[in-house]
């Protein structure tokens, strides 16, 4: 037999497990730190808000299924989306391949999965307006899980892997993996030594994968991070767009400083939450239902930074303004009106009320205030001068009752030093999917574990 483990259940490991699992003689062991699918309840709130009261991190970024199990569960069939999966893959033909092969997975566990195919003539006729407004913008074929039936589809790959014999070890902390590939559990267990490897852990897991990889020998760069506001609109404000693309992708060059900002994950009358990290800070996401629907749509707008010398340390970055964010809004997030953003003022609670946008998360659990405060002036100038490029494109979406809610960090982990296989330097350890620094997104981490799951077949059986 033939011994493989996989670290992280997410998009990536779980990928990478289905693949191997048809190989004769593999034996597939899959470590998290979560928990299984159905038991990543948080026993303090029903409405999928993360919260502090629950470790870690409220069962929601980690456990079989990952981060994206509570997502809005879009998977973006695009090579382009969530990485540059045509480097990855090495030709776009192979990228394409790779991604239809995710797509044909989560279609396996529920075939009525929706499909967002944008009309030819209304994406071209989108693309000129956008282009006419300095905007990029992006036609994906998407499918929607929705934040309520994503759940249910992990459920069943979990149980039918479990039935094709991968076996799965939920609620193991992996502390440390040696050289000769075998794992040590923060229980004090010893795995292995293992044939291969695959690191997949997520973002919960990249800081502790560049640890490894450090302490390992293994080479690592810093990679840029991605850091804005959640906007709030009306429904109506978004749906013409939605209906063309269900989660549109603008990409967007501001005039005074000529960065990047662009949207990410939109939710279609969706719904705000909050966000937990286990170290202590405090952010915001967005998630959408297919059964249930709130009057407002939500998205990311996310400034693009690009760190160099002396401070390359992109988290390290990111971390200090969640840090300052979360001082000053006394452990929740900040929420602003961009009407008082614009006149340099403080949101207060009965200017809130005088928005025509009623927040889709209860009040006490943000704090009206300054975002201007804690983001650095930069960040402020891009943000605002990107909502208000969009607006030529999305009327409306920067009028005075916009909300916007901060912090929105998007961190990129270390990028390890891999070969075109996904091999690190040491044989049979492999690493994939977003805690490697790889991707951003179910997709295309799902196209990084099969790449990784790929390569180890060609070993056991070329």
């Amino acid at each position: 037999m033939t011994s493989i483990a996989i670290i992280g259940a997410g998009p990536a490991g779980l990928l990478a497990a289905d693949f191997l699992a048809d190989v004769k003689g593999a034996r597939i062991t899959v470590f998290d730190v979560g928990k299984q699918p159905m038991e990543r309840h948080c026993p303090v709130s029903d409405k999928f808000h993360y919260c502090v009261k629950c470790k870690p991190a409220c069962n929601i970024m980690c456990g079989i299924g990952g981060a994206g199990m509570y997502s809005s569960g879009i998977l973006n069939m695009h090579p382009k989306i969530g990485g540059d999966l045509i480097e990855l893959a090495g030709s776009e033909d192979r990228a394409l391949d790779l991604v239809l092969a995710v797509e044909e997975f989560f279609m396996r566990f529920d075939g009525g999965i929706k499909l967002y195919n944008p009309d030819p003539a209304q994406a071209r006729e989108l693309k000129r307006l956008s282009s006419a407004a300095g905007i990029d913008f992006i036609p994906i074929r998407q499918r929607l899980m929705g934040s309520d039936h994503t759940p249910r589809i992990i459920d069943q790959v979990y149980h039918d892997q479990m039935k094709r014999g991968v076996e799965f070890k939920t609620n193991q902390l992996v502390k440390i993996i040696n050289q000769d590939k075998s794992l040590e559990t923060e229980q004090g267990e010893r795995f292995g030594p293992f044939d291969f490897l695959i690191a997949a852990p997520g973002r919960f897991g990249m800081i502790w994968l560049s640890g490894q990889a450090e302490r390992l020998g293994i080479g690592s760069t810093y990679e840029s991070i991605d850091i804005g506001a959640r906007v709030e609109v009306k429904a109506e404000i978004m749906e013409e767009i939605c209906n063309i693309q269900r989660d549109p992708k603008f990409h967007i060059f501001t005039k005074t400083h000529d960065d990047q900002v662009r949207t990410f994950c939109t939710n279609h009358e969706g719904f705000v939450v909050l966000e937990a990290y286990h170290d202590g800070t405090i952010g915001v996401n967005g998630v959408s239902f297919v059964d249930k629907k709130s009057q407002n749509t939500n998205f990311a707008l996310l400034n693009r930074i690009n760190l160099t010398a002396p401070l390359e340390d992109s988290t390290k970055f990111g971390k200090a303004i969640a840090d300052v964010a979360t001082l000053l809004g006394g452990g929740k997030p900040i929420v602003q009106r961009l009407r008082d953003l614009r006149r340099g003022a403080r949101s207060t609670l009965k200017r809130l009320k005088k928005s025509n946008v009623v927040p889709t998360i209860s009040y006490d659990a943000i704090t009206p205030g300054d975002i201007s405060l804690a983001y650095p002036h930069r960040i402020m100038m891009n943000l605002v001068e990107g909502l208000e490029q969009l607006d030529k494109v999305i009327p409306g979406v920067a009028s005075d009752s916009t909300l916007l809610y901060a912090p929105e960090v998007k961190y990129s982990a270390k990028r390890i030093y891999t070969n075109a296989q996904l091999e690190t330097i040491i044989p049979g350890f492999f690493v994939a999917g977003d805690g490697a620094g790889l991707t951003r997104g179910i997709v295309a981490a799902g196209v990084t574990g099969l790449i990784a799951a790929r390569a180890i077949k060609d070993r056991i059986d070329p």
